[in-house]
Order: C-alpha cells, then sequence, then structure tokens
C-alpha cells in the first residue's frame, strides 16, 4: 500500500493527463500506427480510447488493437489509431471523421447511428468493486440502492443503475472513482473485470485488499466496432467481419487474447 504523497502525484498526473486530451480540438491526439507500409487507401482510421488493457495508447497498445490489426491484415489493410475521449470517439465516427471506433455496447439508438459489426470483438463482464469495511451482498439492482455507489457519466453500467432508480456518486473518470473507493468515500463501484483490476494495481497499487471484487457480474455481454452509416462504412465493416473470422478460425483470435504472439 502507498503513502498518500504518492498516491496523489499519480492521480494528479493521470488527471492531468486527462484533461490535456480534452482541452482543444487543435491538439495532436495520441496515436499508434503499426510498423507496417501500405497504400494510404488501405490505411484504416480509428479512433478509440485508453481502457487498459483493452485498449491502450501506450506504444504496445493493448489486447483488442491487436486483434483489430491481425484481422484488417488478412484482408491487405494496415490501421492507425488515435486516441480520444470516448464520446468524441464516437463522434467523430458518426460524422466519418474516421472508419471506426471500439469497443462498444449496441443498443437501438446506436444501431440508428453506426453500422456496427456482426461479429463481437470481446465478451466482457462488468462486475461491482467494493471496500473491504462494506458487508456487500446483492442479488438483484435493486440492492444496490443500500450502498453509495460510484459512476461516471457516459458509462454503460452507470446508465443501467440509474434506470433502475440507484443514486450515483458521480465522478469524472473511473481513476477518481477507484481513488474514492481505496479511500471508503463510497462504498461500492461497478466496473469491467480486468480494467478494474488493472487500475487498482497502477493507481492504488494496493496489495492489502483493501477493494475486493463480486463475482456475480451486473453486465455480462460482448462489445463491438462501430463503422459510420454510410456506403464505405458498410463495406469496412464486411471487411473487418471477414477478417475477424479469419483469425478467430485460423487460432490467432485466442492467442491474442491470451498475450501471445501470432504469426
Amino acid at each position: 500500500m502507498m503513502d498518500n504523497t504518492r498516491f496523489f502525484l499519480i492521480l494528479s498526473l493521470s488527471l492531468l493527463t486527462s484533461t490535456n486530451v480534452l482541452s482543444s480540438d487543435a491538439n495532436a491526439p495520441t496515436s499508434i500506427t503499426p510498423e507496417v507500409t501500405f497504400h494510404a487507401s488501405k490505411v484504416i482510421r480509428l479512433a478509440s480510447g485508453d481502457w487498459f488493457p483493452y485498449t491502450s495508447s501506450k506504444k504496445s497498445g493493448g489486447i483488442l488493437e491487436n486483434v483489430i490489426d491481425h484481422a484488417f491484415k488478412t484482408q491487405g489493410y494496415s490501421i492507425q489509431i488515435d486516441y480520444f475521449p470516448w464520446m468524441r470517439s464516437a463522434k467523430l465516427v458518426e460524422h466519418s471523421k474516421y472508419d471506426a471506433t471500439f469497443p462498444w455496447y449496441p443498443s437501438a439508438e446506436r444501431e440508428k447511428l453506426f453500422t456496427i459489426s456482426s461479429t463481437p470483438l470481446i465478451h466482457v463482464e462488468t462486475v461491482m468493486f467494493y471496500h473491504e469495511k462494506v458487508d456487500f451482498k446483492w442479488d438483484h439492482i435493486a440492492d444496490l440502492s443500500k450502498y453509495e455507489v460510484g459512476g461516471v457519466l457516459g458509462y454503460a453500467s452507470t446508465e443501467l443503475l440509474v434506470k433502475h432508480g440507484i443514486d450515483i456518486v458521480s465522478a469524472t473518470s473511473m481513476e477518481e472513482n477507484i481513488y474514492k473507493l481505496y479511500r471508503h468515500r463510497i462504498d461500492a463501484l461497478p466496473i469491467e473485470r480486468q480494467v478494474g483490476l488493472s487500475m487498482i494495481k497502477e493507481i492504488a497499487q494496493d496489495d492489502s485488499n483493501t477493494i475486493r471484487v463480486s463475482d456475480k457480474p451486473l453486465i455480462s455481454k460482448p462489445m463491438y466496432m462501430f463503422f459510420p452509416k454510410t456506403e464505405r462504412g458498410k463495406e469496412l465493416c464486411d471487411i473487418f467481419d471477414k477478417g475477424l473470422n479469419t483469425i478467430v478460425q485460423n487460432g490467432c483470435y485466442d492467442l491474442l487474447l491470451s498475450h501471445k504472439p501470432c504469426h
């Protein structure tokens, strides 16, 4: 467990980085381009956000960047990924400024705005993380009303809880929520399992079980690639689906999810 000075320094640097990304369209986005040379027309421009271990603006990228790169390579395409706040990524693709964005949960509203891949990128689970001092038990979403639950506006988990009448202690980011949970300023927090574990390790560096995990899933469903609702968007979606199915069938997909190389 780290001391308060070190904790606040790490949190401040994290928030400063987020502020820089949000501050101005004139700022160049964080970008990753795999080291492969293709004709410009064969480069797919993707917009995403940081959601480690699934996506990451760091040079090595995340699990899904590798999956998408391999899928498009089977069809003769390369990718370039720029990182933005999530809602901005969606808007950029909706207005055809970028070719696709990932990963997203589908919904009736989103189906009206985007061409959605027929093959899911990954199946994920959102679970409840809670403080060790809380007697945390739940069977139905309504049971969560007796706890101080953190959330971030725009997240599917937050929308689900609000829909069921759960009062949310709002924060600007999941990093802020993890800090609040660590300090027991909230009782519990919904977050994707692997993302939450990664955040605890990086931000809280907590090895004392201060933050614990409830295994019961709040959300368990697949996430997809979104393309513009245009003819080109439909064409690129078909190309991606074909490539993704190829690496699923040849075993490359499972290797990449296991952090193993696929050649």
